[in-house]
């Protein structure tokens, strides 16, 4: 008997995955005078590039789940951060 497969998943449009590129250049460009990244909310992230503010949030949902992107704040203040691409390791 074979074992059943799920079917692949469909490729996500070309406007979603240049929405959620710009998102993380977005957020990669925002450092802090220490270097690191530096917390942005949905709301400015939004603003800044002309995008509805669910757009945004779908888009660091996608980025969160892929481990792209943090998020963080206390209260009403949730701030969305990139995250450091691991180091490569030498073979």
């Amino acid at each position: 008997m074979t074992e059943p497969t799920t079917p692949a998943a469909r490729p996500r449009p070309a406007a979603t995955q240049e929405r959620d590129q710009a998102v993380l250049t977005f957020l990669q460009g925002q450092r802090g005078e220490d270097g690191a990244y530096a917390g942005v909310s949905r709301d400015a992230i939004a603003t800044e590039l002309g995008v509805d503010g669910k757009a945004v949030y779908l888009s660091l949902w996608r980025l969160k789940r892929d481990g792209k992107v943090t998020k963080g704040g206390a209260g009403g203040s949730q701030k969305w951060t990139a995250v450091d691409a691991p180091a490569e390791q030498p073979a």
